[in-house]
Parts: C-alpha cells; sequence; structure tokens
C-alpha cells in the first residue's frame, strides 16, 4: 500500500495552487511593484514619512525598502503568510484524511505500520514544499535578474528567499499536530487561513511593542531577512528554535498517531 502516491494524488492540485499563488504573489510584487517604488521613491517617500513609527515597523517599512533587498524584506511577511497557510492546509489534510473522509477503518482493513505511514504522509508534504519554494525561488531569481539587481548577491538573497520555505515547515509541522491531536475534523481551509493570519498577527508584535520577547511566539520573526540582507547572517538561537519546533511538533505528532486508537 503506497500511501505517499494515494495522498500525492489527492494533494497535487492543493500543491499546484499553492505553487502558482506564491509565484505570481512574487512575480507581482517583485516584478511589477518594486520597479514602481523604485522610480517613484521621493514621493513614496513623502506618503511614508506620515505613517506613525510603529505602525511602519509593523509592516515592514523601512528607508532601506527602495533596493531589491530591502523591498522582498518588506513584501517577505506577505510571502511568508501565504507559504503559513498552504503548509498549515497541507499539514492538515494530509495528515488529518481519515478523519476528514471518516475512514479510520481503512487501516484495519488494509494494516499497515503506523510509523510507515506518518513518515509516508511527512513525505508528501515534503515533497509540496520543495515543490512550491523551488518554483517561487526560480521566478524571485528571475526577476532579480530582469530588473537588474546586483545587490544582494545571489547567494545572499537565496538565503533570503528560502525563509519562506523556513516558515512553511513549521506551520506544516504544526497543521500536522493539529490534525492528529484533534478528537475529530470537518474542514481544515478555515483553520488554514486561521493560522496563517495568526502568524501574521504575532510577527507585528515585536516591531510594535519593541519587546523583543514576543518573537518567541512568532514564527515570521524566526527568519530575521532583514538581518540576513544587511549583516548576511540570520540568529542562530531563532534558527534553532525553530528546527526544534519543528522536530517537537512531528516527534509529537508521530507518537500520537501511532498510540491513537482506530476507530471506524
Amino acid at each position: 500500500m503506497n500511501v505517499y502516491l494515494f495522498e500525492f494524488r489527492r494533494q497535487w492540485r492543493s500543491f499546484l495552487a499553492g505553487t502558482l499563488t506564491q509565484a505570481i504573489v512574487a512575480a507581482v510584487f517583485l516584478g511589477g511593484m518594486y520597479p514602481m517604488y523604485h522610480d517613484s521613491q521621493k514621493d513614496v517617500e513623502k506618503v511614508l514619512a506620515g505613517f506613525p513609527p510603529r505602525f511602519a515597523a509593523a509592516f515592514g517599512i523601512t528607508k532601506d525598502m527602495f533596493s531589491f533587498g530591502g523591498f522582498f524584506a518588506f513584501i517577505y511577511v506577505y510571502l511568508a503568510i501565504v507559504a503559513a497557510i498552504f503548509g498549515a492546509l497541507w499539514g492538515l489534510k494530509v495528515f488529518g484524511r481519515e478523519k476528514l473522509d471518516r475512514c479510520m477503518d481503512f487501516l484495519i482493513s488494509k494494516p499497515a505500520s503506523r510509523m510507515g505511514l506518518f513518515w509516508q504522509k511527512a513525505l508528501v508534504v515534503l515533497t509540496g514544499i520543495v515543490v512550491m519554494n523551488g518554483v517561487f525561488l526560480g521566478v524571485a531569481l528571475w526577476v532579480r535578474t530582469s530588473v537588474g539587481a546586483t545587490s544582494p548577491g545571489v547567494g545572499q538573497f537565496v538565503l533570503m528567499a528560502l525563509a519562506v520555505g523556513g516558515v512553511q515547515l513549521i506551520f506544516a509541522a504544526l497543521g500536522a499536530l493539529i490534525a492528529v491531536l484533534a478528537p475529530r475534523l470537518h474542514s481544515v481551509t478555515g483553520l488554514g487561513v486561521g493560522l496563517g493570519i495568526l502568524g501574521f498577527v504575532l510577527s507585528a508584535l515585536p516591531p510594535m511593542t519593541n519587546e523583543s520577547n514576543f518573537k518567541a511566539i512568532s514564527p515570521f520573526s524566526y527568519f530575521n531577512v532583514s538581518q540576513m540582507q544587511t549583516q548576511g547572517t540570520y540568529e542562530t538561537g531563532y534558527l534553532v528554535t525553530a528546527g526544534a519546533l519543528c522536530v517537537v511538533a512531528l516527534a509529537v505528532a508521530c507518537v500520537a498517531y501511532v498510540r491513537s486508537d482506530v476507530k471506524a
């Protein structure tokens, strides 16, 4: 019983939708809006000057946003929202399949290793994330070349773009955990969108409050794209936090999945 192929066939349309959505968002922002911002810098600066400092900070508005790297850091949160929503949706759908379709007896009629089932499902979600972020990275690099940007360098820009995939991994793991622990699931779309929006709201807390402690509960903030642009590094502590959160969420979900009772 190849659960990987079964789940992939069920999810490929969602993978395609997520990939196209992220590619379009990247092309519109980077290829369409960035040149307009860059060419109208003085006019835009006048408008932005009237924004309250904390409001501007919450939306990533900085004086550096007129460079290609600075503009990418500005739109990072919007790319992260898309990634978080689809990551959460895929985690919820794939790991909540039996609950959504009310076919838990499927596991009895076709016995298989629960551990094997879990990791085949995880591989399906990982496939979607890799494909989506691979296409997104290709589009972003193509736009970077087409607008003639030379800074940041290709390697540094790739590391900035990979932050989006890092956020998606976290939300996919959280989606899987929720799907496994929830007694029953009816619809995951609203839940996935809600998780993505919650991530955005939490990301606004550190700049609005000037409290760095809020970064610990904001997955979007684990990857400081602005710091990567200016200093060429991410904050090691938050990278470890992001990795630990993924590992713990998947470990708990795996244990719960393996030990859960099968109900028809």
